[in-house]
């Protein structure tokens, strides 16, 4: 690294804002080192020394001394649900308790509060507190059997509900599993109370929504968290055309309410096909509003979850999953389906956004790109494939090959009580050490994002995220609320310590990577010259403190274009303005 500089002509307009007196980490092409930042009309300006900042200072100049301070680009979210949120705050939520007990006390509670309630929805079940064939509906009927009870599984791949859920859907024993989902069954063949993947829709799409109004709330409350966490860009991955959600980012940026910068998907469905497509492309400009907010991608899923056995894997599940033997799980897409959608999307010019856990179901996934390529020639469409918890090592070159980013969720990168619990069951001790590849898609020039996709991962403190992608291992402050006997060495050992990456590595992942993977990294994700003033103050300089402390970093500002959208409460140590 060296010290960024940058020419000073005599024809300087006066900035609005300058910072000075820092350690500006720039992220650029050489991983630069500058000790100022000027920004004016909430564009850099300059970057470079401290002397040479001089001249963009006026009477006017907002100037912080920053004393040593590190200042860097702000962070990009590359796969997060934000109006997730509202399922944190207008449903009952789960999430921290442990047992089934507590569960059912929760959702009594909840019904308590509302006893007028015409459902109840909620979040946040742990597939570890039950059998492999998941919670049962008799517990949520000793609740009610009035009113309809949906609970999703804390990863939302599983919705757990109760016998008026199952009737309101007509889901009974006759009903046959849906191509893309599971109806779990008692041994007498009825729907026992839990639904995986496309199961899950046949109920909420017999539910209410949230209103267009909780999901504004939803997402400012969304945006309050991200940006006290740094973040100033978030690619949402699930949208649905004419949904609510859509409604209401529309109306936030009309509102000018929106302080971060906002991409999305919408989410493609098997049963629809290729026709899909066109409604997309028609509802494009219309559900776009400014520059930030647009939607620009369409979201696939190739397969489920580990979890609940629905991932779909080249080799077959291990006995703890209780599958029958050979049992390899299912692709969600018929391959020449797949193929021809992707196909069409790609062509219609959307971005893809495909979820896969899988080995196999990346391998399709792969197929089904270079297949598109094949058909509309290749382009720079920077499609992604997300998760990525099992990879076939030969795959990874063909990422590099064809363009394709990889969305990591380097908050999993640990041995929690998930891995012991159900990933060892599930796929066995040798598969199970072999998740979450990312130093070999570095190392074959794959670009790599990051994301917490929230709210699987919540909050999403980007910092525990950095350091247990360069770690391998759950943080200290974590583990007592991941790991049952938090004493216990094994926490503590590393996943796949081969696949660690370096600190500069993490950071660029979580910057101008996540611009790069939304045709942004032009406007964002990097301190140079030209490009927006999307930044951060944070307290401790992550370059060069011990590798372990990295996440009890904090954010003292973020600006989004020059804006200020977060400052830690006071006047933090260093930072004075004039």
């Amino acid at each position: 690294m060296k010290m960024a500089t940058a020419n000073v002509n005599q024809q300087i307009t006066k900035a609005d804002q300058v910072f000075k007196n820092g350690f500006v980490y720039t992220v650029d092409e050489a991983n630069s080192i500058a000790e100022a930042v000027a920004i004016k009309g909430g564009i850099i300006v300059f970057v470079g020394n401290n002397e040479d900042v001089s001249a963009f200072i006026g009477a006017d100049t907002k100037v912080t001394d920053l004393d040593g301070k590190m200042l860097m680009p702000s962070l990009f979210e590359a796969h997060g649900h934000a109006q997730g949120m509202a399922k944190n705050m207008f449903s009952v939520n789960l999430k921290g308790k442990e047992t089934l007990e507590e569960y059912v006390e929760a959702v009594k509670g909840f019904l308590a509060e509302d006893p007028g309630a015409k459902f109840i929805a909620g979040l946040g079940w742990s597939n570890k507190v039950f059998p492999p064939s998941g919670p049962r509906k008799e517990d949520l009927d000793a609740i009610s059997k009035d009113i309809p009870i949906a609970i999703w599984s804390e990863d939302i791949h599983s919705l757990w509900v109760n016998s008026k859920a199952l009737a309101i859907a007509q889901i009974t024993e006759d009903t046959v599993n849906p191509a893309a989902g599971i109806i779990e069954r008692s041994e007498a063949g009825e729907p026992s109370g839990t639904l995986r993947e496309g199961a899950a829709g046949r109920v909420m799409d017999a539910l209410p929504d949230f209103t267009v109004e909780q999901y504004k709330i939803a997402i400012k409350a969304y945006q309050e968290m991200a940006n006290f966490l740094g973040f100033t860009g978030c690619f949402d991955p699930l949208l649905f055309e004419g949904g609510n959600p859509i409604k209401a980012y529309k109306e936030l940026a009309q509102e000018g309410e929106l302080t971060m910068v906002f991409r999305g998907a919408y989410g493609a469905s098997p049963e629809l096909g290729t026709e899909q497509i066109d409604r997309f492309a028609a509802a494009r400009t219309k559900d776009s509003v400014g520059d930030l907010f647009q939607m620009t991608t369409v979201k696939f899923f190739a397969d489920g979850v580990i979890e609940g056995a629905t991932a779909y894997l080249s080799e077959p599940y291990a006995a703890g999953a209780e599958r029958p033997e050979g049992f390899t799980g299912e692709p969600i897409w018929a391959p020449e389906q797949l193929n021809e959608t992707i196909a069409k999307a790609e062509k219609a010019g959307f971005q893809i956004h495909c979820h896969c856990i899988g080995d196999a179901a990346t391998h399709e996934i792969l197929d089904a790109i270079e297949f598109a390529n094949k058909q509309n020639g290749k382009q720079n469409c920077r499609h992604a494939i997300t998760h990525l918890q099992l990879v076939d090592p030969a795959d990874i070159q063909r990422f590099a090959k064809l363009g394709v980013v990889g969305v990591a969720n380097p908050y999993w990168f640990g041995k929690e009580d998930y891995f012991y619990d159900l990933q060892i069951p599930y796929l066995g001790e040798e598969r199970a050490n072999r998740e979450y590849p990312f130093g070999s898609f570095l190392k074959a020039g794959v670009v790599m994002a990051t994301a917490s996709d929230y709210p699987v991962t919540d909050p999403l403190n980007s910092f525990f995220g950095i350091q247990c992608g360069i770690t391998r291992t759950v943080p200290e402050e974590v583990i007592p609320f991941t790991c049952e006997d938090s004493e216990n060495p094994k926490y503590r050992e590393p996943l796949w310590p081969e696949e660690r990456a370096t600190v500069e590595e993490m950071l660029k992942s979580f910057t101008v990577s996540g611009a790069y993977a939304n045709f942004l990294e032009n406007e964002t994700g990097s301190i140079k010259e030209g490009k927006y003033a999307d930044l951060i103050v944070v307290d401790q300089n992550i370059l060069k403190i011990p590798k372990d402390k990295i996440g009890n970093t904090k954010v003292l500002l973020t600006l989004l274009r020059g804006k200020e959208v977060f400052r830690a409460s006071g006047k933090p140590s260093g930072i004075l303005n004039r």
